[in-house]
């Protein structure tokens, strides 16, 4: 992992915003965390670009060294990060501390079918607030209402009601 723009890759050079720190990936792609969002780009090739908020979870596998990315949005495909040989694993610890600073509140809550919310006030790369609701699944009614009253409680904890 390198830090700020000391060797900037050609792949991140000229990128608006401030690129934190950057890794070489095993596919030959680079993966630049910059402070709003993290990059995946190949020279020549069209750049993946996603705010930290847009991760639904991610997990590090330290036997072959992969960062499995999944997101909120259920069409876009789970990332598969596998950093390049020789390179250090720090990136990961930053991309971790990016992905966490984008929550700003999380609570999970039993929907009345018994399917499980996750409800969270996420911090986009501008730094204003939103809510997201995630259910494993819903049945109709009862489910809705309560999804209404759990999001409600969550925009009026953080101030945007």
């Amino acid at each position: 992992m390198r830090f700020g723009r000391a060797r900037v890759p050609v792949e991140l050079a000229g990128r608006s915003g401030r690129l934190l720190a950057w890794t070489r990936l095993a596919d030959g792609r680079v993966w630049g965390m910059f402070r709003d969002r993290f990059v995946l780009a190949l020279a020549g090739a069209t750049v993946e670009s996603f705010e930290y908020c847009e991760v639904r979870a991610a997990s590090w596998r330290n036997e072959d060294r992969t960062v499995a990315v999944s997101f909120v949005d259920a069409h876009t495909a789970e990332a598969r990060l596998v950093l390049a040989e020789g390179e250090g694993d720090d990136a990961v610890a930053v991309f971790r501390e990016l992905v966490d600073a984008s929550f700003f509140w999380k609570a999970s809550r039993r929907l009345p079918s018994g399917a499980r919310a996750d409800a969270t006030v996420r911090r986009r790369g501008d730094g204003s607030l939103f809510t997201q609701i995630l259910a494993e699944r819903t049945s109709g009614g009862p489910d809705c209402a309560e999804l209404a009253r759990i999001e409600a409680q969550m925009r009026d904890l953080a101030g945007l009601s």
